[in-house]
């Protein structure tokens, strides 16, 4: 008798751990397979967007083909000017955002030199906060819960 209650009770114990060990087995699998359809996901709308470029490139092309009537040469050379320009606009719009961050990052230090201990550790909070939200300290969207400003 004792001994059928023991091995009910390993029994029991033995399926609740290979339940266990099942559900997070089946769990992580369904993880990677979500992270593996958001990467899809987002490598499909990197794609998408070179994409629309091209269709935009190629339109303004055909359009201008039309109303000027260019030769085939001239086209290549108006597509491979629009190229350029379409690699120069990235270059500068990489190294203008990176002056507007340090310009964000000087000024927050400078408002940080301004404030006592305590307010700059509120201050770091805030800030916390408003990159969390995607603002990158940017302000316009509001301020976070429990800084709203005074009526």
């Amino acid at each position: 008798m004792k001994k059928t209650i023991v091995y009910a009770v390993i029994i029991s114990v033995v399926s609740v751990a290979a339940g266990a060990v099942l559900g997070v087995a089946v769990e992580h699998r369904n993880a990677m397979e979500r992270r593996q359809r958001l990467l899809g996901e987002l490598r499909e709308r990197s794609g998408d967007k070179v994409k629309r470029v091209q269709h935009h490139q190629k339109q303004l092309i055909d359009n201008l083909a039309a109303k000027l009537n260019l030769t085939d040469d001239q086209k290549e050379k108006v597509k491979a000017v629009l190229q350029s320009s379409s690699e120069e606009i990235a270059t500068a719009r990489k190294e203008i955002i990176a002056k507007i961050e340090a310009v964000r990052d000087s000024t927050n230090e400078r408002i940080q030199e301004t404030l006592n201990s305590e307010q700059k550790a509120k201050f770091r909070k805030i800030m916390d906060e408003l990159k969390e939200r995607g603002g990158r300290g940017k302000w316009f969207r509001g301020p976070p819960a429990g800084l709203e400003p005074p009526d």
